[in-house]
């Protein structure tokens, strides 16, 4: 890829990730923030629309607000971005050149790469940074294709894992501003509620993107076909059929799809 066409990318891609605001704080922020300073590369892995490039942003929100790290001395790429589909191991080191000469300046920086396993090698650049380079590096991906096993081989004993989850019930609650904390939180209009948002719950999961869905048979189904057919294809690197089973929790057979692989 050009150096033209990366520096654009960069400087655009950063300023949109940094806009976003009022994200749901996550659970699993904590523990994020904890691995920030250590040497090794956090690795965030899960299921796809989990909320991994969300905790992402907060932590870079941790960072700016309560660090005192310039936005210059971050950097935020997604590697699902079609616009790097012809991107290969050898821009990765544009990338960090054209990204210094936007920075203007020394000291640790803090690379996010989003999606990174899009980019076949990306393990092998990642342990040259933390070899010589002064950074500090999270990176999200699906489950299957970071515990590949080229890339466990290259970041043996360099890399933090934290496994992000959708949204468990205690958090799924404070969404709906639901307070199971306080004294009065067992009252009886309290406990309604309660019953009301695990059956909601239930119907639609965890996932940030599915809890805004008021259709629940709408929510389930995009979240099943999301993780089923991209996640699965991933791990299991076949063909992947759909196919139909019987009905499962008061969901249609119409509205449940299986997955059958196919050698190829």
């Amino acid at each position: 890829m050009d150096k033209i066409h990366l520096k654009s990318l960069i400087v655009e891609q950063r300023e949109r990730f940094l806009s976003k605001k009022g994200l749901f704080t996550r659970d699993a922020l904590a523990p994020l923030c904890d691995l920030l300073d250590r040497r090794e590369i956090v690795v965030l892995s899960g299921v796809r629309r989990c909320g991994k490039s969300s905790l992402m942003r907060l932590a870079c929100d941790e960072l700016i607000t309560r660090r005192n790290v310039a936005t210059a001395d971050i950097l935020y790429l997604n590697f699902e971005d079609e616009r790097f589909i012809d991107f290969t191991t050898q821009d990765f080191e544009k990338i960090h050149e054209l990204f210094d000469e936007l920075r203007g300046s020394s000291g640790t920086t803090w690379f996010f790469l989003d999606e990174i396993q899009n980019v076949k090698g990306w393990e092998k650049w990642l342990n040259r940074l933390y070899e010589f380079e002064d950074v500090r590096v999270v990176v999200t991906g699906s489950n299957a294709s970071l515990l590949e096993s080229d890339a466990r081989s290259a970041l043996t004993g360099r890399n933090r894992q934290l496994a992000v989850y959708p949204l468990s019930f205690r958090e799924f609650l404070v969404w709906k501003g639901i307070d199971t904390t306080s004294p009065d939180a067992m009252q009886r209009e309290d406990r309604v509620r309660i019953k009301k948002a695990f059956a909601e719950y239930l119907g639609i999961g965890g996932f940030g993107r599915d809890t805004r869905i008021q259709d629940l048979q709408s929510g389930l189904r995009i979240s099943q076909r999301e993780v089923d057919f991209t996640d699965l294809r991933e791990c299991f690197g076949g063909v992947l059929q759909p196919r139909r089973h019987p009905t499962i929790a008061g969901v249609s057979a119409d509205d449940r799809l299986d997955v059958a692989v196919e050698d190829g």
